[in-house]
């Protein structure tokens, strides 16, 4: 669809479509007003033109008529279109084409169907009373019916394209919403983690640079060793590639632990473990040892993996000076990707130390599913 289409079917199309039917439908009663030098047929024509213009111009509006007064205005101009067939004839008929188009257009409710039967059958019952001319009546009644019913389902159509448009445009957004969350969330997690362990180096570089020049030489050298893997780990995070294990996390964790001067105890780690799951017990366990090592002043951190009745069971603790359980962006971020997986996080940062447990389903169980 071209996107001036497109810009006009989700603003709505207004009266436009059908204001033109106003002139074709009422030049008849005009002409014959004029020929015959009636005031009182022109004011009957102006009656009839002022009440459809009143139903169909909040289309180009955001006011909405309220329906008894939609509903005045269409029996308003029946009244004066049945006026206008029995006293001027024939001239008129069409005009009752014009009050079912009013009426689509104007009630805009479940309303509208109805009020364009009852149009069709009161115009069928006029002419036919009037003249005996049934048939002429049936002809009107079927064109009010067809033009009434077209004109109500070409604007519940465009309605609903208009808000699938619209919808669509406000799920474009919110991916692209979810997708910077990810991406902060993620480059949080890998560079957090990462600076955290070289700030660690670095400060044991600086202590025993004098007394033991190959142990900082060995220091420095992991600090270029991890100041490339987290060049490589943010290349893939950019691209969405990023993938870490528990595994590896577990053993970056040691390293990160131990350069801390804080005593991993680490317990075995489960095989064969979904690549969800995997995936996510490894970003838990790179944020907890991280926040380990900046702030708990710990002398030993456990971490522990069990499973357990359908359930894989993960614990961080310190024994550390505990603190505030409240969290920041790496907790928040592992908060998400926790409930992402269907499972739960408890946190207890009540001193002595501090203690960060994870649940997850051992299936991948998504907690939209």
């Amino acid at each position: 669809m071209p996107p001036w289409l497109l810009g006009w079917v989700r603003r709505g199309p207004g009266p436009w479509p059908v204001l033109p039917w106003l002139v074709i439908l009422l030049i008849a009663p005009v002409s014959h007003a004029v020929g015959d030098g009636s005031v009182t047929e022109l004011a009957a024509v102006a009656g009839v033109a002022v009440a459809f213009v009143g139903l169909v111009l909040p289309l180009g509006t955001d006011q909405v008529l309220r329906r008894p007064v939609a509903l005045a205005l269409v029996a308003a101009q029946m009244l004066l279109v049945g006026t206008g067939a029995v006293v001027w004839g024939d001239d008129w008929y069409a005009v009752f084409v014009l009050v079912a188009i009013s009426a689509a257009v104007g009630l805009r409710t479940s309303v509208a169907p109805l009020m364009i039967i009852v149009i069709g059958t009161l115009s069928s019952l006029t002419i036919g009373f009037d003249t005996g001319a049934w048939s002429t009546g049936t002809v009107i009644s079927v064109n009010c019916l067809l033009a009434g019913t077209a004109t109500y389902f070409f604007y519940w159509l465009l309605a609903a394209v208009g808000e699938l448009s619209r919808t669509q445009a406000q799920l474009a957004e919110a991916a692209v919403t979810q997708e910077r969350l990810r991406f902060s969330r993620d480059l949080h997690d890998v560079l957090g983690h990462t600076l955290s362990v070289i700030v660690v180096k670095s400060e044991a570089v600086r202590r025993i640079a004098r007394r033991d020049p190959d142990a900082a030489a060995a220091h420095a050298g992991d600090i270029e060793q991890i100041g490339r893997s987290a060049l490589a780990d943010v290349r893939e995070t950019v691209g969405g590639y990023r993938r870490t294990t528990l595994a590896e996390e577990i053993v970056t964790a040691r390293v990160a632990l131990s350069a801390a001067g804080i005593r991993p105890e680490v317990g075995p780690v489960p095989d064969r473990l979904d690549t969800d799951v995997d995936l996510t017990l490894g970003w838990v366990v790179r944020e907890a040892t991280t926040n380990v090592v900046r702030h708990s002043g710990a002398r030993t951190c456990r971490v522990g993996v069990t499973e357990r009745d359908g359930r894989i069971r993960l614990v961080v603790e310190d024994d550390g000076r505990g603190g505030s359980p409240a969290t920041g962006h790496g907790l928040q971020g592992l908060q998400e990707r926790v409930e992402q997986m269907a499972g739960t996080l408890e946190i207890d940062a009540s001193p002595p130390g501090f203690r960060l447990v994870v649940e997850l389903p051992v299936e991948r169980q998504r907690a939209d599913a």
